[in-house]
């Protein structure tokens, strides 16, 4: 489609089940859209505003979300292969079953967020704050969480095959039933 919606306010607009593959909503401000099965692949939503919106369902492979706020954004089941949220706020969103294989999500801020079930293999999470955010059977399998801040975590039957946790902190996470805890051992400070 390609669209230019480059910083328009479109709060509380439904795009479910829209193409809007290759649209431009740099700077938007979509807080309360609804996205749901949307295909927002190679989407640009850098910047963007998503407070509260549903993206449930939604196809963002390799889309562009650096800097954007999906603060309580509900992401159930979004397909988020490849896709860059470098820096992006997802303070208490909601991505339980969300495939983030391969996704930079380098310095995000993903505190309190639900990541249940979540497939974040070989994803970049260097820096981000994980501070108690649910991973509980999240997949990891050789995600770098170099740096990263997972205080309080919850990864319960999380698997962390050849993840890298260099001088990543995990203060009072909770990590019964880890597969591959050994990962664990090494490089922590």
């Amino acid at each position: 489609m390609n669209r230019y919606l480059r910083g328009r306010s479109l709060q509380n607009y439904n795009f479910s089940g829209q193409d809007c593959r290759g649209d431009d909503f740099t700077g938007a401000i979509l807080n309360g859209a609804i996205f749901t099965r949307a295909n927002l692949t190679k989407a640009h939503l850098t910047e963007a505003e998503l407070i509260g919106a549903d993206l449930t369902n939604a196809t963002l492979t390799e889309a562009k979300l650096s800097g954007a706020d999906l603060t309580n954004a509900t992401l159930h089941g979004a397909k988020l292969s490849g896709a860059d949220l470098t820096n992006a706020t997802l303070h208490g969103a909601k991505l339980s079953g969300a495939d983030l294989t391969n996704a930079t999500l380098n310095k995000a801020k993903l505190s309190g967020a639900d990541l249940t079930n979540a497939t974040l293999n070989g994803a970049k999470l260097s820096g981000a704050d994980l501070t108690n955010a649910t991973l509980n059977k999240a997949k990891l399998s050789g995600a770098d969480l170099t740096n990263a801040t997972l205080n309080g975590a919850k990864l319960s039957g999380a698997d962390l095959t050849n993840a890298t946790l260099n001088k990543a902190t995990l203060d009072w996470a909770k990590l019964a039933g880890l597969i591959s805890p050994e990962q664990l051992l090494t490089g922590l400070n």
